[in-house]
């Protein structure tokens, strides 16, 4: 039974992963790795980017390219390379530095190179389904991940392992290889959210010495790209901090509604105030999380900062959820199907399947020019555009009230109840 899930699993990747992809992502994954083996710096073309940009168009906006740790393109590297050998040409192109789909150029190349460089998403996808078989059993959980993973061929799938094998070490108290563990998950920065929990948790089981050898092996895993970001530093903050400080807010949450607001400096400034939220309540419930930490399981302690940063974080994509999917599969099997369910229409009615299957598109329609112009004829029509807007923006309060529900139940049942059976016993 275990072997035929994994070769459904197989045969999914197969059917899927060759003619889907989120073409922007692909497009600077793959112009981040060829920087790479020219060794030209990665932050510094982005960073140039964003400035030509900026100039010709006078307002503060910033390309949205590699923002990640290069320890990330190790990961795709040695697949990328195969598939060099093989072809010499380039899976597709894109001639200026914002997507438009009547841009994009495709070889016929594509396929190969979809099904070769998710071949790492693959992987961690059996090994966490492996670890984990709560995901197996929850179908809608197991699509949404599947639609992440292998059509948009986002890696919050790599994410999600890393994040749960540190979790696995730390129950194991296997501390440095816990650190390796959580050290590779960084790659995509935002998993440093948790590092203040897993100390305070680290700390009680074992005092400061399970904090310094979790310390020692997470920063040896992330010293190479210490050394390269170092090489330009002023490059990396200026493509990925500087980026993410002065992206206009949205994604899956209410916030989203600036996104029927034409003007792009009112906005601006709007999300530079929302950005305020997340640093607020995080330092919130860490406190209140160091104040509750003989309360609170690892597992629950993750849970609480996932929603939280789900909640008040200025841009939540719908991959985001994917990242912390292991931990709430565990702990509440209907909320997790809930949400799941939510971001998968939320990028269905975001992106639109064109998007995602446009380069297969370009190889199947003789005249996918036309096709494109008048599919974005009709997407922009003003009612139908206000349509797809206002329906984001009801999918992003419905995804705010799970949030606040579940945030509201955990903090019941390690609190609340805590304080009453203690009264309790006093009494």
């Amino acid at each position: 039974m275990e072997r035929n899930k994994f070769v459904l699993i197989l045969l999914t990747y197969l059917v899927l992963s060759p003619f889907f992809t989120h073409v922007w992502d692909s497009y600077t994954l793959l112009t981040s790795m060829e920087l790479f083996l020219q060794n030209e710096n990665v932050y510094a073309y982005y960073a140039n980017q964003s400035i030509l940009m900026q100039r010709k168009a006078g307002i503060p906006y910033y390309l949205e390219g590699f923002t990640y740790l290069p320890n990330m393109l190790l990961f795709y590297l040695p697949f990328y390379l195969i598939y060099k050998m093989i072809y010499q040409l380039k899976p597709f192109e894109i001639p200026y530095a914002v997507l438009h789909l009547l841009d994009l150029k495709v070889s016929e190349t594509v396929y190969s190179y979809n099904i070769l460089i998710k071949l790492p998403l693959l992987i961690a996808f059996i090994a966490l389904l492996k670890m984990n078989k709560e995901i197996w059993k929850n179908k809608i959980a197991l699509i949404y991940a599947i639609f992440i993973a292998f059509v948009l061929g986002m890696s919050e799938i790599l994410v999600a392992l890393f994040l749960f094998l540190t979790y696995l070490a730390i129950k194991k108290k296997n501390v440095y290889l816990a650190g390796v563990f959580y050290g590779l998950s960084l790659f995509k920065i935002y998993p440093v959210i948790f590092l203040p929990w897993l100390l305070i948790y680290l700390y009680k089981q074992g005092n400061s010495l399970f904090v310094k050898r979790f310390f020692v092996t997470m920063i040896l895993v992330n010293l190479y790209s210490a050394f390269y970001i170092l090489q330009d530093f002023q490059s990396f903050v200026f493509s990925s901090i500087y980026l993410q400080s002065n992206r206009i807010a949205g994604g899956i949450t209410p916030v989203n509604v600036l996104w029927i607001i034409p003007d792009y400096l009112f906005n601006y400034q709007v999300s530079k105030f929302y950005s305020t939220l997340f640093p607020i309540f995080y330092v919130i419930f860490v406190y209140y999380l160091w104040k509750n930490r003989n309360l609170i399981k690892l597992e629950e302690g993750l849970i609480i900062i996932a929603l939280i940063f789900l909640l008040t974080f200025k841009v939540v994509n719908e991959q985001y959820f994917l990242s912390f999917l292991p931990f709430f599969v565990l702990y509440d099997q209907k909320f997790a199907k809930r949400v799941s369910m939510i971001l998968l229409i939320f990028a269905l009615i975001r992106m639109t399947p064109v998007y995602f299957s446009s380069p297969t598109l370009y190889l199947t329609l003789e005249n996918y020019q036309s096709f494109i112009s008048d599919y974005y004829s009709i997407m922009m029509m003003p009612y139908v555009n206000l349509a797809l807007k206002l329906s984001l923006f009801f999918l992003g309060c419905v995804f705010w009230i799970f949030i606040i529900a579940k945030i509201a139940e955990i903090y019941k049942k390690n609190v609340v109840n805590f304080s009453y059976k203690s009264r309790s016993k006093v009494n």
